[in-house]
């Protein structure tokens, strides 16, 4: 139990940096690590709302998700797919 919270202090450390950056209302946790959801989710939650700006973190939650295992891949190729299609994406393709 004590590993599981030092991994999600480490993965929070991390994660406080890109809410920093991107100030996102949703971060998804998913699969082997959702299926230590409390702990690691506890330190997580701390270090984020330890490190990052408290307007970034007033309404952000962080959740974990058993949906599948990919679904990280799947929202990554997604974004990527959506930024290639903007019209900023598309205008350094043309």
């Amino acid at each position: 139990m004590r590993a599981v919270r030092e991994a999600g202090r480490r993965l929070g450390e991390v994660l406080a940096i890109m809410v920093c950056f991107h100030n996102p209302e949703l971060i998804v946790i998913g699969g082997a690590f959702a299926a230590l959801q409390d702990d690691l989710l506890a330190g997580i939650r701390s270090v984020v709302h330890e490190r990052a700006r408290a307007q970034a973190t007033h309404r952000i939650r962080i959740e974990t998700t058993t949906l599948n295992a990919d679904l990280g891949l799947l929202g990554g190729g997604h974004h990527a797919v959506e930024h290639a299609l903007s019209p900023a994406g598309l205008a350094t393709w043309l």
